[in-house]
């Protein structure tokens, strides 16, 4: 009995420990923003690229890509038939929830939450899926909402041992889902590591503490899973598939490679954000440097200790 009563009592503390009234404003910004912004695509059938497809039946190439978490995900939960209302539900569900975490890391305001869940339901990664993807929208918000809570895990949990596996796990599945996804991991590590530079005055060992745990969970996390991979490849007597998607390729070019691809990696990044396309136009290119300038002032001012909290989350937001 008593330890039934513990283990009550533990419960109800994880419980009472939710940010109910952050989560349900979550919910509803992000439900929002993306029923304006794709409810063309939850009540209406589009059919196009990959949208054709009626009934997901590509368990060989997922696995043969590397995504073995898919299979598992459409069995038990989504299911295998396409349906376009079932699939926003799903995508709002998990992109809430990744918002949720990422606000309360970074403790973001109310504004400031309402900004990052329509900044994040409306991103063009989103509504690029929407226009040709859109049968594994749910699919790829739930890697994000995976590769956030493995970031929330590391961060928050009182066990730093517990935190590092219940992150390698969590990026670990997120990776078999989409492996591209673990940027989002990195990224909100990254902010979480900045949030702390500029908002509070610790020792540099426990900032260089929290880098060096937050590298380990992100290595046991990517070995967790290629062990996973290759354990589900061994079991259904299949190999990585050698195409221009697949891992293959990556493991064929060595560090020095990557290290000189660096730079252009960067230029891309800004010839695509600052340079002529089609929809980037003189006012978008115009936009797009207003805000990065604030983003630079409002870093300026946040190392100066100027107004530090309004600083640091439009910092975040930029």
């Amino acid at each position: 009995m008593t330890t039934l009563q513990s283990r009550e009592d533990a419960l109800l503390r994880r419980v009472k420990a939710v940010d109910w009234a952050r989560l349900k404003f979550c919910f509803a910004a992000t439900a929002l923003c993306m029923l304006l912004a794709h409810g063309f695509a939850w009540f209406n059938l589009f059919p196009s690229h990959d949208g054709t497809i009626v009934v997901f039946d590509a368990d060989v190439v997922m696995l043969q890509l590397g995504r073995w978490v898919e299979l598992p995900y459409f069995r038990f939960l989504r299911g295998r038939v396409n349906n376009p209302w079932l699939n926003g539900a799903y995508t709002v569900f998990w992109t809430s929830l990744a918002m949720y975490l990422a606000s309360s890391l970074l403790q973001l305001g109310r504004k400031a939450t309402a900004a990052v869940c329509g900044v994040f339901s409306t991103a063009i990664s989103v509504t690029l899926l929407y226009a040709t993807y859109y049968d594994k929208t749910d699919v790829y918000t739930c890697a994000m909402f995976l590769a956030f809570l493995g970031v929330y895990a590391v961060r928050r949990c009182c066990r730093p041992w517990l935190g590092l596996l219940l992150c390698g796990g969590c990026l670990c599945l997120s990776m078999g889902l989409y492996q591209g996804y673990i940027e989002f991991a990195i990224g909100l590590l990254l902010l979480c590591m900045l949030r702390d530079c500029l908002t509070t005055d610790l020792p540099w060992k426990d900032y260089l503490r929290q880098g060096i745990t937050a590298i380990v969970g992100l290595l046991l996390g990517s070995v967790l899973y290629a062990v996973s991979m290759k354990v589900a490849l061994a079991y259904k007597h299949l190999e990585l598939i050698d195409s221009y998607n697949g891992l293959q390729q990556m493991g064929r070019a060595g560090v020095a490679d990557y290290l000189a691809r660096l730079p252009g990696a960067y230029k891309q990044v800004f010839t695509t954000l600052l340079g002529y396309d089609v929809w980037n136009n003189r006012g978008m290119r115009l936009a797009t440097a207003v805000c990065l300038l604030l983003g630079l002032a409002c870093l300026v001012l946040a190392l100066r200790k100027k107004p530090l909290r309004a600083a640091v989350q439009v910092v975040i937001l930029l």
